[in-house]
């Protein structure tokens, strides 16, 4: 294998893709033996077995493992750059009749040929029949990028010299909660003391991201955004449908809850001209056992909020303020619907209770404190465990939780609960002051970029969600005073290792792969940037990181 054959690097993409190691299953298990197959068939690794290891992640019930691969220079040095990745995907519910063929590149793309005319956007159908389109779930997201580093340790495995140190980093679930990344900082931290280690920079290989619908450019990126899921916890008051004003349905609480948030440009974070993604709701239910005709009470929805700057207390401080306008909205519907009825006193002090009241999930459950002493926090207490002995999934478990805790305040009906789900991503980016030499790397390959492909562009920010986002974090105290109390579930059963990020530190960019419709059906590969310029560009990163 050489690093540079552009049907090498497709052949090891291809292979990688046939493992369909979708998030949360036991097919990721497979596809880190993959990895550690490819690694260990090299001469390096042979020699030097104890570099290259499976790590387990502790009390995972898919037991599934954190892969790293040390490559050492022979001059002494102690620079290293770590090449992060993940191995997992999103799963192919929606692939269709196309299903079977979904982890089989080339076999899709070949039966897209003879049956897309009717079933392709123009888009995707023109990028099809160019032939420089390779189709298949984890081809862009992110099998390509593993391909590349992959191909990078196989090289410098090679050279008899080489100035430095390179650590493959392949990790499980970065699609869901990325364990497997909140595993991987403690073990970065072990290997850069155990082997003396001096970290210069992450290099993450996740495939380029269109900036907006239309956009071809191929961008190297010096950040990556980072996230929060913000809930809005429901309790209305149930009624029969037949008399509707007599309640406050939670459903609509709810809906319009997202009807003020989706989409929102309040939430839209901005730096240095560059701006976030909006705001969409992930999930969004009422809680109801069984159908009859009462009005729900119980309802929640969730939102995926995209960070440059913005920190937890900022967006809590939007929600509340988006929350009180919907309030407002609910009780003036009520007060005209009573007026239309024919009650024209129907207004004032006399509806003044049918406004939900707002809390935070810190300021609820204060007031479950100071209300009902032990006998509440026992309860809420015996609630968390038993989501320890079921395993429940953590949005599920702050749903139930919160539920919890707003049985005691029934009587306060209707009201709201802002509070945060798992997982929190810190946005990540080149800090001017400290990082000045890996910009200024990253300006030489950019310029190196251009030589090849005059539509490349350096943008701060991936958008997609990247682990690398657990490499450093900013005002960690501020962030952990907000997120603390109102991520009820964050160092129970969801833990961000925030001291061990602190101590690793470590600057990030992300140079990868070209493509298309990250986790849709659609999801493609551009060949000739992915197969010969991405991988020129990660190892002109590597020699310049490395030079003296």
């Amino acid at each position: 294998m050489r690093w540079h054959n552009p049907q090498i690097i497709r052949d090891l993409i291809i292979e990688l893709t046939s493992t369909p190691s979708i998030s949360g299953t036991i097919q990721e298990r497979d596809m880190a033996d993959k990895i550690y197959r490819l690694l260990h068939a090299y001469d390096y690794f042979q020699l030097h077995p104890e570099q290259l290891r499976k790590h387990p992640i502790p009390h995972d019930k898919l037991s599934r493992d954190v892969i790293t691969a040390l490559l050492r220079g022979n001059n002494a040095s102690n620079k290293t750059i770590v090449m992060l990745s993940h191995y997992d995907v999103v799963g192919i519910e929606d692939f269709g009749r196309f299903k079977s063929n979904a982890f089989h590149p080339e076999a899709l793309t070949s039966q897209l040929r003879t049956e897309s005319s009717d079933v392709l956007d123009k888009d995707a159908f023109t990028d099809l029949m160019s032939g420089k389109w390779l189709f298949g779930r984890g081809v862009m997201d992110m099998k390509a990028g593993l391909a590349i580093q992959i191909a990078m340790m196989e090289h410098f495995s090679t050279l008899e010299d080489f100035s430095g140190n390179l650590l493959l980093l392949a990790t499980p679930d970065e699609e869901t909660n990325s364990e497997g990344m909140l595993e991987a900082v403690s073990i970065l931290n072990h290997l850069k003391e155990q082997y003396q280690l001096d970290y210069e920079l992450c290099i993450c290989s996740e495939a380029n991201w269109s900036s907006f619908p239309g956009d071809d450019a191929k961008y190297i990126y010096t950040g990556s955004v980072g996230k929060l899921l913000p809930m809005v916890f429901s309790v209305g008051t149930s009624t029969h449908v037949g008399e509707p004003l007599r309640g406050v349905n939670a459903a609509w609480m709810s809906a319009e809850i997202v009807n003020r948030i989706e989409l929102s440009t309040d939430f839209v974070d901005e730096l240095d001209g560059e701006y976030s993604p909006y705001p969409t709701c992930l999930d969004a239910r009422i809680i109801k056992d069984r159908y009859n005709v009462q009005t729900p009470n119980l309802a929640y929805a969730m939102f995926n909020v995209l960070t440059l700057k913005q920190s937890p207390k900022d967006v809590l401080y939007k929600l509340r303020d988006v929350t009180n306008q919907v309030a407002d909205k609910i009780y003036r519907r009520i007060v005209e619907r009573n007026r239309t009825n024919g009650d024209h006193s129907s207004q004032g002090d006399k509806l003044s209770h049918v406004r939900p009241k707002i809390y935070s999930y810190s300021e609820l459950y204060q007031k479950g404190v100071e209300c009902f002493g032990n006998e509440f926090v026992q309860n809420i207490d015996e609630e968390m465990n038993s989501f320890l002995e079921t395993q429940t999934d953590p949005r599920i478990a702050t749903v139930q939780l919160v539920q919890r805790v707003s049985s005691f305040f029934v009587e306060e009906a209707p009201f709201f609960v802002l509070l945060f789900a798992p997982p929190y991503y810190p946005h990540v980016y080149l800090d001017d002051l400290h990082d000045q030499r890996i910009q200024a790397v990253v300006e030489k390959v950019h310029q190196d970029a251009l030589q090849e492909d005059d539509n490349v562009r350096i943008k701060r920010f991936f958008p997609g969600l990247s682990d690398v986002s657990y490499c450093r974090i900013r005002d960690a105290d501020r962030i952990m005073e907000t997120l603390k109390p109102n991520m009820p579930l964050l160092d129970f059963m969801y833990n961000v290792p925030i001291e061990e990020i602190s101590k690793l530190n470590l600057p990030t960019i992300n140079i990868g792969p070209y493509g298309k419709d990250a986790h849709q059906w659609t999801e493609r590969l551009e060949l000739t940037y992915s197969t010969e310029v991405a991988p020129q560009l990660v190892m002109n990163t590597i020699h310049y990181v490395f030079a003296k």
